[in-house]
């Protein structure tokens, strides 16, 4: 719908509806608004999911709860959020997804610029 019509999207308030469905308690809803806010931002040439702590740890819940190509639309969300700090990306990244993605974490920690240096749960 975007690409057809972007002015009328952004007039008619869509994009503030999309976002309100982030919050959402279906994970399924919650995967699929992150899918269209990343097909958004690839027509506008910039990142438009509005990602905020709170945001964040909605993705973070939603991450366990649904499909695997909804796994990949969030995780490749979050890897455009900068925590604030390193006890935010502690308490976000470390804790909730060491369960579930371990092997991920350990390619993201390799890679990351900033080196955490934290101790990992067990």
């Amino acid at each position: 719908m975007y690409e057809l019509s972007p002015t009328v999207v952004e007039d008619q308030g869509f994009l503030k509806m999309l976002e309100n469905c982030l919050t959402d308690g279906n994970a399924m809803v919650v995967s699929n608004t992150v899918a269209a806010f990343q097909s958004i931002s690839e027509s506008k040439g910039y990142n438009m999911l509005p990602l905020n702590s709170f945001n964040v740890q909605k993705l973070l819940t939603a991450v366990n709860e649904c499909n695997e190509w909804g796994q990949i639309y969030i995780i490749d969300a979050l890897a455009q959020y900068t925590p604030t700090s390193s006890t935010e990306a502690e308490k976000y990244y470390f804790q909730q997804f060491w369960r579930s993605f371990k092997k991920i974490l350990l390619v993201f920690l390799k890679e990351s610029p900033q080196g955490f240096r934290i101790q990992m749960p067990r």
